[in-house]
């Protein structure tokens, strides 16, 4: 279900680039500022349209962070043999990750429900646990509460986002921390993906 909704979102935002690609993306009248501008406030939100609910799988990730690759080395006029990083391309778009994107949104959402008044269903849902059934013979299919943690760790910010979840300024500004730090270890750990890779090659 949820990949059908991720290939909606991905043929949407392709779509969308397509139809601003004459008059934007290949327009020589305007700078590439003012081109990744516009994909970020116009095709971003389509392509992340309701990912703030999303139970995400990495294999959804690396979906949506090839068609960002895809969309930026285009409008950045980066060729897939040019041997530029994702990280690179990343740096001369100045953008985040989309997993960052990802989790600013996911931390958006959740502090909005969590300031919610108890009684709202979707609050209830959140916080709630299944009293009663039957738990599905093999790996269990991961929850929205496990993605949720997952970010709140990546984040370090696990024991800590209770406390200021309540205030919407100091967790908007939990937010975009987590976001960056997420960010900042994804290159770290690609970093050291492609310096595993170098050793391997020259071994």
């Amino acid at each position: 279900m949820l990949d059908e909704e991720i290939l909606t979102r991905i043929q949407a935002a392709s779509c969308a680039v397509g139809r601003l690609r004459d008059r934007v993306f290949n327009c020589r009248d305007l700078t590439t500022e003012t081109k990744l501008m516009v994909y970020n406030q116009c095709v971003i939100p389509i392509l992340l349209y309701g990912s703030e609910s999303w139970t995400l799988y990495h294999h959804n990730i690396r979906q949506l962070r090839t068609i960002q690759q895809r969309h930026l080395r285009s409008i950045l006029k980066i060729k897939w043999d040019d041997f530029v990083t994702n990280d690179e391309v990343l740096d001369l778009a100045t953008y985040e990750d989309i997993e960052a994107v990802l989790t600013r949104n996911r931390f958006r959402w959740l502090g909005h429900v969590a300031r919610m008044p108890d009684d709202r269903p979707v609050k209830e849902l959140l916080y709630g646990e299944l009293g009663v059934g039957k738990r599905r013979v093999g790996r269990p299919l991961l929850r929205y509460k496990d993605t949720l943690k997952v970010s709140l760790i990546k984040g370090d910010v696990l024991h800590t986002w209770s406390e200021v979840v309540n205030d919407s300024s100091s967790w908007r500004r939990t937010t975009f921390g987590t976001a960056v730090k997420m960010d900042q270890c994804g290159r770290e750990e690609n970093i050291k993906k492609r310096q595993r890779r170098h050793q391997s090659n020259l071994s």
